[in-house]
């Protein structure tokens, strides 16, 4: 089994401040850096997927302008520190984007990419729980990936639209973890 870590939408529009904020996003990107520190040796590969999309003179992007390039907000979030090297795939441009699946780095699909590094589970974290998360969740398994879900690394829109998504997540058979320890399977949340 070859694991590989999802690092998904953790930039500046999406915290705290942001022109689509998540609450909790700034916390996320603090714990996911926190987690890289000790917890690469885990993974064979980690991956960040970024959102972006192109400036439009006639009233932004839909559904709301957010992670338009040349502005702060498509960047990664300050308090997410990626640490050595970690490919980055970006998903959106023209049109909205949800899942990672949906990113490409150099003209290669992630699910391609991903199959070429013989990977076989993936880990998710980030945000939107409700929106990208859970589309990256569902696009994994359906490409034959095992999910796992690491909750404390995610935070999504609303209490409401995260307890849809996470029983959506466990009913399509994602693992969702409670916490980040080294022991993925004994932190499974109860359903």
């Amino acid at each position: 089994m070859t694991r590989a870590l999802l690092i998904v939408d953790i930039q500046n529009d999406f915290c705290e401040g942001g022109t689509h904020a998540v609450p909790g996003g700034t916390r996320v990107a603090a714990g996911v850096t926190r987690y890289l520190t000790g917890n690469r040796h885990r993974y064979s590969e980690i991956v960040a997927i970024r959102d972006y999309h192109y400036p439009d003179p006639g009233g932004g992007t839909e559904p709301e302008p957010h992670c338009v390039l040349g502005t702060p907000g498509v960047e990664f979030h300050p308090d997410l520190n990626l640490g050595s090297v970690v490919p980055i795939f970006e998903k959106g441009g023209d049109h909205p984007a949800f899942s990672a699946f949906e990113g490409s780095r150099d003209g290669v699909m992630l699910v391609d990419w991903l199959r070429a590094q013989q990977v076989t589970e993936v880990d998710v974290v980030g945000l939107a729980t409700d929106l990208c998360v859970r589309a990256t969740v569902l696009d994994a398994m359906s490409a034959g990936f095992r999910a796992h879900v690491l909750l404390s690394l995610t935070a999504g829109m609303t209490p409401q639209s995260t307890a849809r998504a996470l029983a959506e997540m466990r009913q399509a058979g994602a693992v969702l973890v409670e916490g980040t320890s080294d022991s993925t399977e004994e932190k499974v949340a109860t359903p």
